[in-house]
């Protein structure tokens, strides 16, 4: 493990959980600007609370939390937005009756941090379907609509660190590559250390260049995207417990027909 000064995400020894439950135990990792490093993990394995604890939202009890060589690890949630570290949630978590742009407004303003709109626009040029539905309630878009504009809403709040979970749900195999592929830009462009937390190992591995495998909250295997996938003990542990993640979610979360 690097030592916690360099730049990007560093996460040392870090514990969590809910009450007196311990989830995750002694969790180890790094993500390099540019990176992106894939979580993998089944079903209760310790991936979303992992996600909160780096993010603030659950309270480490032991170990630390990095982002630039700054030490986050007690930060309030909204302070480690200032401090570059936002999260894109599982289930897009949008304000459905209000309009693309003013979604993507609360990323420009909660961030508190400089350059977002200019960030906007780059980000904007490579989401044209946002571009076209900023005055639309995003409650009528479809799923793929609304991961896209959780993505512009997230981009839009200057991240140095993006904590991406589980940002295919639910949607269709042609509509996951778009969204990877846009994710894999956004880290090139602007240098973001990105932590793509999945369930779809194949897709997640084919853009990350690293991955951990995470189970019953400890990180039980680290590697390259080819090692992780030529793993006969990451198929036990992982596709044994889980089963092999299904290639689309037949119900958008939203209800709605997927479409581009």
């Amino acid at each position: 493990m690097t030592t916690a000064t360099g730049e990007g995400l560093v996460v040392q020894g870090l514990s969590a959980g809910y009450g007196p439950v311990d989830v995750l135990h002694e969790v180890d990792l790094q993500v390099r600007p540019e990176e992106i490093v894939a979580l993998l993990g089944a079903n209760g394995a310790g991936k979303s609370t992992l996600v909160k604890t780096i993010g603030g939202l659950l309270p480490a009890r032991a170990g630390s939390v990095h982002s630039g060589g700054r030490d986050v690890t007690r930060m309030r949630p909204e302070r480690r937005a200032r401090a570059g570290i936002v999260t894109a949630p599982e289930g897009r978590r949008l304000f459905l009756h209000m309009t693309v742009a003013e979604n993507i407004e609360l990323g420009l303003r909660l961030s508190g941090r400089g350059g977002g709109k200019a960030l906007l626009d780059e980000v904007l040029d490579l989401l044209p379907v946002v571009r076209e539905r900023m005055s639309t309630q995003a409650g009528l878009l479809s799923g793929g609509q609304q991961q896209m504009v959780a993505l512009a809403r997230a981009a839009a709040a200057s991240p140095q660190v993006l904590l991406l979970d589980e940002p295919t749900l639910g949607l269709s195999p042609r509509l996951t590559v778009e969204v990877l592929d846009l994710v894999a830009e956004l880290a090139r462009r602007r240098s973001l250390a990105v932590l793509l937390v999945e369930q779809r190992a194949q897709q997640a591995l084919a853009v990350a260049t690293r991955g951990y495998v995470i189970d019953r909250g400890r990180i039980v295997l680290a590697g390259s995207s080819a090692e992780l996938l030529g793993s006969g003990e990451m198929s036990e542990i992982y596709f044994g417990a889980a089963g092999v993640a299904p290639a689309a979610d037949p119900t958008p979360t939203n209800g709605s027909k997927e479409t581009p």
